[in-house]
């Protein structure tokens, strides 16, 4: 009797311990514990660092090992590709990945039979990232502290909102990683563009990542060109010298295409490095490179470095890189002529007025 109602016991707290949440997906899960994390990507990767929670962590996908924040925990196969043998081993209590990927018969249907529950939460897009940030603290037990940072970023994105709100869109040509192919409809990149008032050429195509050449490009005419660059091709984060970049970038602008735009007659191409900015607050930053390359009249003295300089000490790490091509800077205010106050003026005045009493008797005296 003693023994049944020890584990009647046991069952009500654990009940009262388990709580529903809804991830990006859709789909709702009841969460009895989180104190063994697998994340298939980098992205909530970041987020669970963020939240000072990196020792739940037991499994990583095989990329996001690769970065310079990531604990030493297992191996679990690619984000698209996961590795469910290696997964079920490691007896995790939850596995976070994409919305998408991989698909649900290469994760939840094989991970059928066990208590491991799968939430899909993206950390990549900006008009879901603040709700799937308050979800994984909950999930994570640590809600007020997910509040506190979600509502810092929330402002600095206003404030760049609020500042380039009333400024004329510019036209943009933004070329994914892939030569040709333009970020569409439906993208991270695209997002950035509507926050920073960029009028994006290839909207409209059928696709979000159109394949185009460069006879659409001329009759788009874009003002400004930006292109992503991976991790494959330039290593941003603790880079000192930006040669292998440079070389890059005057690869790409001698496409014949680029002399008859705009945006090449005027100088206004841009490469951005995605590693460490392209993902979770660090795309705050990204907006606010980009909302200085197209509007820099009107954000003078914005310097994104320091939003990207939050975002990377976020996740443990010192700031040191270089992530965009030309550089751009923030234009240091005209500080206004110094004029001499008032209690100056009366002072020196009153110095004068007193030399010349002192010659004036000094006169009398002769």
């Amino acid at each position: 009797m003693r023994f049944t109602l020890i584990l009647l016991l046991i069952f009500l707290i654990t009940e009262a311990q388990a709580f529903v949440i809804t991830d990006s997906a859709g789909n709702t899960i009841e969460i009895q514990k989180a104190d063994r994390i697998i994340c298939l990507n980098s992205d909530c990767l970041e987020a669970i660092i963020m939240l000072g929670a990196k020792e739940k962590i037991v499994g990583l996908g095989s990329y996001a090992l690769q970065k310079p924040y990531a604990p030493n925990v297992t191996d679990v196969g690619k984000w698209s590709e996961p590795n469910v043998e290696a997964i079920i081993s490691l007896n995790p209590d939850i596995v976070i990945t994409y919305v998408n990927y991989p698909e649900r018969q290469k994760l939840e249907e094989k991970l059928k039979g066990t208590n491991i529950k799968v939430v899909r939460l993206d950390f990549y897009k900006l008009n879901t990232m603040f709700d799937e940030f308050i979800t994984l603290g909950k999930i994570l037990g640590k809600e007020k502290e997910a509040g506190e940072i979600a509502n810092y970023w929330k402002k600095q994105l206003e404030l760049i909102k609020n500042r380039v709100k009333d400024a004329k869109p510019v036209k943009v040509y933004w070329e994914s990683y892939t030569a040709y192919k333009a970020a569409g409809n439906g993208t991270g990149w695209q997002e950035i563009l509507e926050i920073a008032k960029g009028e994006n050429v290839f909207l409209n195509e059928p696709s979000s990542y159109p394949q185009v050449d460069a006879e659409r490009i001329i009759a788009k005419n874009p003002e400004v060109v930006i292109k992503s660059v991976s991790s494959s091709i330039f290593q941003p984060y603790k880079a000192k010298n930006a040669t292998k970049l440079e070389e890059f970038y005057k690869d790409f602008i001698s496409r014949p295409e680029i002399k008859q735009i705009d945006a090449g007659k005027n100088g206004r191409i841009y490469v951005i490095c995605s590693d460490m900015l392209h993902s979770t607050f660090g795309l705050i930053a990204e907006v606010a490179y980009v909302a200085k390359i197209l509007h820099p009249e009107a954000l003078k003295d914005l310097n994104p470095e320091e939003l990207h300089k939050k975002y990377v000490e976020s996740l443990g790490l010192e700031y040191s890189g270089i992530w965009v091509y030309p550089e751009i800077k923030a234009e240091k205010m005209e500080k206004p002529e110094r004029t001499p106050s008032f209690e100056f003026t009366l002072a020196i005045a009153s110095l004068i007025a007193v030399v010349i009493v002192i010659k004036i008797r000094r006169g009398d005296k002769k």
